[in-house]
């Protein structure tokens, strides 16, 4: 999950209440984070992105984020994500900038940005959401992009298979959200406060106990079981 390597609660809530629909709205997710987004068109095609820190253009934050305005919408706000994953994840490399090329593909130049673009996948294409749209019966790797806004390319190596799923993978899809009940209830906004609560205070096993049985009769009307 996204937001098990992000440290601080208030940008895992951001996260988390954003995570809620699809498409995700990532610039809802900049602004909330304080980071100001601007479009540049004297870049080079083979530039997509870069965060700053800047007094001068940066949000409330104090970073900037600057997209090639050349590149198409699902580009840009896959660059989007990738550059608040350097927010959240590499904050002390930042310094005058990171500049990356905005391509997603394994192999990468360095672990920063290996560890950039895993995140900005995991944030446009939430795990829970994924396997709602598989449940739903979208199993093929185009429409899933169109319904997350993201390139084929990106869906395919999100999903690490590149061909459409069948209704084996539908039922192990299914199996698996069952199993997420919890998570399901990490994004629900009615249990945020819970949330936040859990993040300051860790759980005794009492404690523990009565939140798994909250958790699995949440996740038992969410997936229209009986109680």
């Amino acid at each position: 999950m996204t937001s098990e390597i992000v440290h601080k609660p208030e940008h895992r809530l951001i996260l988390a209440r954003h995570q809620e629909a699809v498409p995700v709205n990532i610039k809802a997710i900049a602004d909330d984070l304080g980071l100001k987004v601007h479009h540049t068109r004297d870049w080079s095609d083979d530039v997509s992105g870069q965060i700053v820190r800047s007094d001068r253009h940066g949000g409330s934050s104090g970073y900037a984020i600057f997209l090639n305005r050349r590149h198409s919408p699902n580009r840009k706000r896959f660059t989007l994500a990738h550059e608040i994953a350097h927010f959240l994840l590499h904050p002390q490399f930042i310094g005058d900038g990171i500049q990356h090329d905005g391509l997603y593909r394994s192999g990468l130049s360095t672990p920063l940005e290996v560890q950039a673009n895993k995140m900005a996948a995991e944030i446009l294409m939430p795990k829970t959401q994924l396997l709602w749209a598989f449940h739903e019966g979208v199993n093929d790797v185009g429409d899933l992009a169109k319904r997350f806004r993201v390139s084929r390319a990106a869906m395919a190596i999100r999903l690490g298979i590149p061909t459409a799923l069948d209704k084996a993978s539908r039922e192990w899809a299914l199996e698996e959200l069952k199993k997420s009940v919890r998570f399901q209830m990490e994004v629900s906004r009615e249990y945020r406060e819970v949330l936040r609560w859990e993040f300051v205070f860790p759980d005794s096993p009492e404690q523990q106990g009565d939140r798994d049985a909250l958790a699995l009769g949440e996740g038992r009307a969410l997936l229209g079981f009986p109680s």
